[in-house]
């Protein structure tokens, strides 16, 4: 029950553009990291349409329309490009960013040392 509520209240990040590779999501406040993927026939590398479905990548269509396989492997596109549009398939991760170090300044001071003046005397 509570991982359903989870997953109804769960932010999909769905105002950060696709066409930067990272920002902040305005509504939840994460940083989101957008990564690209084709996905391709393994037999004769043409592209095919993608699917994401849950955290997976997947092919559309379970045959290549070009040589009827049902192999396929993902690529990783380095930057979104307009004409991989068409079969590109985005997924937005959430970034856990390391708190950012805050430097310190440490000052001491030493006492200074009180020598005592001697008493100046006829005999010395």
């Amino acid at each position: 029950m509570i991982n359903l509520m989870k997953m109804f209240n769960e932010c999909k990040h769905e105002k950060v553009s696709y066409l930067v590779k990272a920002s902040y999501c305005p509504d939840c406040g994460a940083y989101i990291e957008n990564k690209f993927y084709i996905v391709r026939c393994s037999c004769c590398h043409i592209k095919r349409k993608g699917l994401l479905r849950g955290e997976e990548i997947i092919a559309e269509n379970a045959f290549c329309h070009n040589c009827g396989s049902n192999k396929f492997y993902v690529e990783e596109l380095p930057a979104p490009n307009v004409f991989d549009m068409e079969y590109m398939v985005i997924k937005k991760e959430a970034k856990v960013l390391a708190p950012k170090r805050r430097s310190t300044c440490q000052i001491w001071v030493e006492t200074p040392q009180v020598i005592k003046p001697k008493m100046l005397t006829l005999n010395d």
